[in-house]
């Protein structure tokens, strides 16, 4: 991974805009720099890199953690984007005008034009930031308004729901100017946890990510008993999403040089068939990328070496992915309770890409077909039930206080 790029899910786009996913943006970064440079410049790749594995991480139901540097350009914070390295504020600015317009013609959206500004005034305050200096600051899940406008519309705007994920985030100033900007997903968003990470930071300008995740766990283990990391009371310490991503090495190579072949050879196509053959290749290495984590398929080889025999191993598994995918009839519940059954290849390319991510990435730990496996009793304690093969099966009694969960 590229040290001088930043990943739009953690950078460029709010939190908020998490699972906000356009399947073609990584091929027309590719395209553009085809149609003026002749080939994808390294920055690019790089970029495409961060963006499409930082999406991917924070999609496997893990505790997620990922490093990007912003690199110093004379007064400014820097990404590359298009053949450029573009000012980091500038982008931020932008991202607060697009959520004040689409607030004004949805009031319920108000709160992401509020989150917006906040972002740009942390953006400010990176640029501002001498060596040695840092910020923290954390971005909660928008519970309120998941009570006012209903779980369906805030999951449609971006949120992950069921892991009421929020985020942690440093930002340390380098010797050279840069800076390094680190996130850390936590679980079950509580504003309690969340001020005694920042007052951890009041009380230590130099703490770093493990201590705000700490001094937030540790809120939740006073709260509902038992170890958590980063949110997470089943989980393994210091586990993290993006380590497991990034491991996948000959998955990924297959990943970006498929992106870049499609760029090459459907660039004088039309966007519906460039869209179509951009889907199923992004799709397919998903449903793939959830197997290999699931233990349901291993590597072909462990080495580094790329060869042929192994592009067309990988290759095979990937469409052996998708379409097992595509027969498998996953149900999705759209904004407002809307049920559609993705069943066949054309139902899946048809449907949004975020509703498409949600149903590969639905962790076989993480619900059933009966529904979550991770629940409140009525007193607020996490419980956790085993996957059941009939109501019977259902937990009865919430493990830490007794009281019935039944419904």
């Amino acid at each position: 991974m590229s040290q001088e790029n930043l990943g739009k899910t953690e950078q460029l786009r709010s939190p908020e805009k998490l699972r906000s996913f356009d399947p073609l943006a990584s091929v027309d970064m590719m395209m553009f720099d085809i149609q003026r440079s002749g080939y994808v410049l390294p920055e690019t790749r790089n970029r495409v890199y961060d963006e499409e594995l930082s999406y991917l991480a924070e999609g496997i139901d893990r505790a997620a953690r990922t490093t990007f540097v912003l690199k110093r350009q004379g007064e400014d914070l820097v990404y590359f984007d298009r053949g450029q390295w573009r000012p980091y504020v500038g982008a931020l600015l932008t991202g607060m005008k697009v959520a004040e317009k689409e607030a004004q013609t949805d009031p319920r959206l108000q709160f992401l034009a509020d989150r917006a500004a906040g972002d740009l005034q942390k953006g400010y305050q990176m640029v501002q930031l001498k060596p040695g200096e840092q910020v923290v600051w954390g971005s909660p899940f928008p519970n309120q308004q998941a009570e006012l406008y209903g779980k369906d519309f805030i999951r449609s705007r971006g949120f992950e729901v069921e892991r009421e994920m929020g985020f942690l985030y440093r930002a340390v100033c380098l010797e050279d100017g840069s800076v390094v900007l680190e996130s850390q997903t936590v679980d079950r968003s509580d504003e309690d946890a969340f001020d005694a990470a920042l007052s951890a930071f009041e009380s230590d300008t130099k703490i770093n990510l493990d201590a705000l995740t700490h001094a937030y766990d540790m809120v939740m283990n006073k709260k509902y008993s038992g170890p958590f990391y980063a949110g997470r009371k089943e989980a393994e310490i210091g586990e993290n999403g993006w380590s497991i991503i990034r491991s996948q090495k000959d998955l990924i190579e297959y990943f970006l040089n498929g992106l870049e072949r499609i760029a090459s050879t459907y660039i004088s196509r039309s966007r519906f068939e460039l869209e179509k053959v951009t889907k199923e290749h992004i799709y397919g290495v998903w449903a793939l990328f959830k197997k290999r984590i699931d233990g349901e398929v291993s590597l072909f080889m462990q080495d580094s070496q790329y060869t042929q025999s192994r592009y067309a191993y990988i290759e095979q598994q990937v469409k052996q992915a998708f379409n097992e995918f595509a027969t498998a009839g996953k149900v999705i519940v759209g904004c407002g309770g809307v049920i559609e059954i993705l069943f066949s290849k054309e139902s899946i390319l048809n449907a949004s890409s975020e509703d498409v991510f949600i149903s590969i990435f639905s962790s076989r730990s993480g619900e059933d077909r009966f529904g979550p496996l991770a629940f409140k009793c009525p007193k607020g304690h996490w419980n956790k039930r085993p996957p059941a093969k009939s109501p019977k099966d259902f937990l009865s009694h919430c493990k830490t206080c007794g009281t019935s969960v039944k419904c």
